[in-house]
């Protein structure tokens, strides 16, 4: 489904790319403004980005050959999600010679809160969450601790010592969370998901300061090596 969004000021002609997770997502910036369509299943990225790419091209009228950036969400997330949206950004960026810009999953739900400072927990599967720590400054985000693997029951002050605490890390760890009385932590916002369009103030930024990439250092980010727990880790208490 395609959805009609802000009318911008000035932007380049960009392609947002998000699918670190189960929901999936692209936007199209051109002309003044953004159009978005998302999806989900991560396990049907690869052909539902390419179809909906396809779609918000015919919708606003652009060729591929107009687009003069393509941001994408570079992880951590989903191991097959972040290679699909990877894979993608690469061969369209390959083919079409345009330049690339990767930008944090965790920062795209910073970019969402209006606070001074936030932490960012997404979940990351085999009881862990991937974390960081943003502070804001003006419409960008700093971020004052980089992404991590953490366990929920034992997260660092420094991680949680923000105005607000936001991500699916922190939807399915909130009653753990709240139970551990040596730490002290912000109110918790719920239901904020990573979306392409949280994408663009970071990417416009960067495309503006000509910090932009070749097509082939469209790789994704990890944090963690592995993929899923053993059948014996599974079994363990």
């Amino acid at each position: 489904m395609i959805h009609h969004s802000v009318t911008l000021n000035h932007s380049p002609t960009m392609l947002l790319i998000d699918t670190a997770t189960e929901q999936g997502s692209v936007c199209l910036t051109h002309d003044g403004h953004l159009v978005s369509s998302e999806w989900s299943g991560a396990l049907k990225h690869v052909e539902s980005v390419l179809q909906h790419i396809k779609d918000l091209l015919s919708e606003g009228r652009v060729n591929m050959a107009d687009i003069e950036v393509i941001a994408f969400s570079q992880g951590p997330g989903s191991f097959t999600g972040l290679r699909a949206g990877c894979g993608v950004t690469q061969g369209l960026a390959l083919a079409y010679d345009i330049p690339v810009i990767p930008v944090p999953t965790l920062l795209m739900l910073a970019q969402q809160m209006d606070y001074p400072s936030v932490t960012v927990l997404l979940d990351a599967r085999m009881g862990q969450v991937y974390g960081a720590r943003y502070q804001r400054q003006g419409l960008l985000w700093q971020e004052t601790l980089p992404a991590g693997l953490y366990e929920p029951l034992s997260l660092p002050q420094e991680l949680v010592d923000s105005s607000v605490l936001v991500g699916s890390g922190a939807d399915i760890y909130q009653a753990q969370l709240t139970a551990v009385q040596d730490k002290r932590l912000p109110p918790m916002v719920s239901g904020i998901q990573p979306h392409a369009r949280w994408l663009m103030n970071y990417a416009l930024n960067e495309f503006q300061q000509g910090r932009t990439l070749c097509a082939d250092q469209a790789i994704p980010v990890y944090v963690r090596d592995k993929v899923a727990l053993t059948t014996l880790e599974r079994q363990q208490p």
